[in-house]
């Protein structure tokens, strides 16, 4: 059975804790990568066009 806990460093999302040391998120934080959903820049010049 999968061990759900939540994320020790944002405390926000859950993973499993057999399988990840902290959340999708907070390891492409770490690694300095900048989010695709989170990139709004990009979206709004989307909308200009």
């Amino acid at each position: 059975m999968v061990k759900y806990i939540k994320c020790p460093r944002c405390e926000l999302n859950y993973i499993d804790s057999e399988k990840q040391e902290y959340c999708d998120v907070c390891i492409a934080e770490m690694k300095g990568n900048r989010l695709q959903f989170a990139d709004l820049d990009d979206y709004d010049d989307e909308l200009d066009t």
